[in-house]
């Protein structure tokens, strides 16, 4: 028998441990994409990870991330809705917890990612699930700098089929947030080079 409130209890679980995740591998890091010539880079803001999770909350994203990963979220403080069911959320968290894979193995770029209600620029799959990225703005809509961000994450969604073109990413690096280098390789694909449009953006060390 389907039990509402056992269910919540174990997505409480898994909220906290996927938002532990998040804090250790992802939160406060930039992470440079690159394929062929191109490259973009992504932010792992703290207030993206309750668009990730799939749960609908009245609290604010900040609160709702800080809560989860001082394991102080109640089940009173997020539930489901139509746009953001229960069988969805349910596989969204499972996502959420390998969400650092999309960082660290091989991936695929998509250029404008269709979904039922928006078009996003970038997306980056690994053919299980997608992250779609949006500019990086303030709370009044200002663009912040040039890097994005994750808003949406979907799970076998045909992203590939749903993209204008598709490309497999060369290299990923990483970098503290706050760092003016990026100084750790994250992915190399075996036959890149490293192309010089982003040299200027490596520790001396990975050049």
């Amino acid at each position: 028998m389907f039990d509402m409130e056992t269910q919540k209890k174990e997505i409480r679980k898994q909220l906290i441990s996927s938002a532990i995740i998040y804090r250790n591998e992802l939160a406060g890091k930039s992470f440079l994409y690159v394929y062929g010539e191109q490259y973009f880079e992504v932010l792992f803001r703290t207030n993206s990870f309750k668009h990730l999770t799939g749960v609908a909350s009245s609290l604010a994203a900040e609160d709702f991330y800080t809560k989860a990963k001082e394991a102080e979220l109640e089940i009173t403080q997020f539930g489901f809705s139509a746009d953001q069911p229960y069988r969805t959320a349910k596989k969204k968290i499972v996502c959420m917890h390998l969400l650092p894979r999309l960082t660290s193995e091989l991936v695929c770029v998509l250029k404008d990612l269709h979904t039922a209600t928006f078009t996003y620029k970038i997306g980056v799959t690994n053919l299980e699930f997608t992250i779609g990225l949006t500019d990086n703005l303030d709370d009044t809509g200002n663009k912040i700098d040039d890097r994005l961000v994750p808003r949406t994450l979907r799970i076998k969604d045909k992203a590939i089929e749903s993209s204008k073109d598709s490309f497999f990413v060369d290299y990923i690096f990483s970098k503290g947030a706050a760092d003016t280098k990026y100084s750790h390789l994250c992915y190399a694909s075996p036959d890149a080079q490293i192309p010089e449009t982003i040299k200027s953006m490596l520790s001396e060390d990975l050049k």
